[in-house]
């Protein structure tokens, strides 16, 4: 019995400046305009030796032979200088009744950027960085509350991020496992997105553990902070409503944390945000030089 065809096969494929050039040449109608900011990005993650051929799906020549993904990669590979060659996933033949499935009209999020950016990461943890980094990277230390509702230019995030790579992950990976250790456990304020944030900050195993036994509300003594933090939360009239988002409770998230981590590193006991940023509690370790660089 004779094995079928495949419709579509896929290859690993150098690309010059000319390839892509004959490539962009050949584009199947109805394609987006090109975002100067993702081909910049794409330039940089090649400049930084962190290109990696599996960094989107796959380039897509359609059954009539024009290109109907992968415009964004053959655009920055078009302005290399001659003789440099770019390692590419390729896939042939692709059925044309597949275009209209492809991402060309879609708008691609900060997950997606970094999904380029760590194609070994998943698309969940790529946009729990994502989460993570639209507060961390405006982030300036006291003086001001963090900004938890700005949306940054893609590309600086991309190259903020990829600078602070392992950090981030690291931050993503705990509050993850702290978040599922909860499990919904009443007097919650935890999120991955705000206790993901701390984490970063404060970037250490001790925090991580700290915060990993308020999870599983394991306390020393009804006098731990962790303790009064979940109790106060656990009342109805103080409960943070289930699901609840945006700028005000994130930040009465953060800073509650923050304020019963420190509690517990100066001996006291822990006391509710009062909404300013006077009461605001900063970690006593600044990392604004890092973070702004």
């Amino acid at each position: 019995m004779t094995a079928r065809k495949p419709e579509s096969l896929v290859a690993m494929e150098m690309w010059s400046n000319a390839t892509a050039r004959d490539a962009l040449a050949k584009s199947a109608p109805g394609q987006r305009k090109t975002d100067r900011l993702i081909v910049k990005m794409y330039r940089d993650l090649w400049d930084q030796g962190m290109w990696d051929s599996r960094i989107g799906a796959p380039m897509c020549w359609m059954e009539d032979g024009t290109l109907g993904n992968g415009h964004h990669r053959a655009s920055f590979i078009a302005e290399l200088p001659d003789g440099v060659e770019v390692p590419v996933l390729v896939s042939y033949r692709v059925p044309m009744k597949m275009l209209v499935y492809m991402d060309g009209g879609k708008n691609r999020t900060l997950g997606h950027h970094l999904n380029y950016s760590f194609p070994d990461r998943s698309p969940h943890q790529c946009v729990r960085a994502a989460s993570i980094a639209t507060i961390a990277m405006t982030y300036t230390g006291p003086g001001k509350l963090p900004r938890v509702d700005v949306r940054p230019d893609p590309h600086k995030a991309v190259i903020w991020a990829v600078q602070r790579g392992d950090r981030l992950f690291r931050s993503v990976v705990w509050a993850g496992r702290i978040k599922s250790a909860e499990d919904g456990r009443l007097g919650t304020v935890m999120t991955e997105r705000t206790i993901g944030f701390v984490l970063f900050l404060l970037d250490s195993e001790e925090a991580y553990e700290f915060f990993n036994l308020l999870a599983q509300r394991e306390f020393q003594s009804r006098h731990d902070p962790r303790a009064e933090m979940t109790e106060y939360f656990g009342k109805e009239r103080n409960a943070f409503a289930r699901g609840t988002q945006g700028r005000d409770a994130t930040l009465k998230r953060i800073a509650n944390l923050l304020e019963c981590w420190e509690s517990a590193r100066l001996g006291r006991h822990w006391r509710p945000w009062d909404g300013t940023e006077a009461g605001f509690r900063h970690p006593q370790v600044t990392h604004q030089r890092e973070l702004v660089a």
